[in-house]
């Protein structure tokens, strides 16, 4: 059996081929896959070496490093300090799990309260954290250039009060705010569970109107904020 690491099929799930192999290489690719014993000949090499991808630099090892890293939740740090994260990790292309939070009127809402809608969550641990409030900032402002289609929503373990006093200290009025603070199990369901701290990681999932996730990004340090022109254009492509 050949086991592929993660980053390796990811790249090739995504197509992400880099050009020929040496033909050495290829060669050796042969005698694994065929059982050959030495038998393959030099032009059976080149072929083969045609359809491997390249072997990759330092630089784009990285890259796929953090591609990889941003779809997965299973190395979350706070400050360069490991995270325990619990839940399943999303995957795009499936459907949005089932949710139910609390609105700043102390209402609940679920996946049902935005059918139709395109709907971006923002999963972040406190809006009384600076990094959450610049989130929170520039996808309100980014909000006002944005199809009524689309919803834009927080989700921490914030108490609603909390969160409708600062939304009313701070000028924001696009951004919806929820809270997990009451059915706690957003966490679990999104992959965004820290329970050491009893808050969120950051991530964010768009929704496409169909219920469909379209984007996911798992913010490997929880004290950066999160890649607003991916989001974005996941946004505008599910319109």
């Amino acid at each position: 059996m050949i086991w592929l690491h993660p980053i390796a099929a990811h790249e090739r799930a995504s197509h992400s081929y880099r050009g020929p192999l040496s033909q050495e290489v290829a060669y050796h690719v042969i005698s694994l896959l065929w059982g050959l014993t030495g038998t393959a000949s030099a032009a059976e090499g080149t072929q083969l070496s045609m359809l491997m991808p390249h072997s990759r630099t330092s630089t784009d090892v990285n890259i796929y490093e953090q591609e990889y890293m941003a779809k997965s939740n299973e190395k979350i740090t706070m400050k360069g300090n490991p995270l325990t994260v619990e839940g399943r990790c999303i995957e795009e292309g499936g459907p949005a799990p089932a949710f139910k939070l609390t609105a700043a009127d102390l209402s609940d809402v679920t996946n049902a309260t935005y059918a139709g809608k395109v709907l971006v969550l923002m999963s972040i641990p406190s809006i009384d954290t600076p990094v959450c409030a610049i989130e929170t900032k520039k996808f309100n402002q980014e909000a006002v250039g944005l199809s009524q289609d689309v919803v834009i929503a927080s989700v921490s373990r914030d108490l609603p009060f909390a969160l409708k006093r600062w939304c009313a200290a701070e000028g924001v009025n696009r951004v919806v705010t929820l809270s997990d603070h009451k059915h706690r199990g957003f966490g679990k369901e999104y992959g965004v569970e820290l329970p050491d701290l009893g808050l969120l990681a950051r991530a964010l999932f768009v929704v496409d109107k169909s219920g469909k996730v379209v984007h996911v990004e798992y913010v490997s340090e929880v004290a950066e904020e999160p890649d607003y022109a991916a989001a974005l254009s996941a946004i505008k492509d599910s319109l």
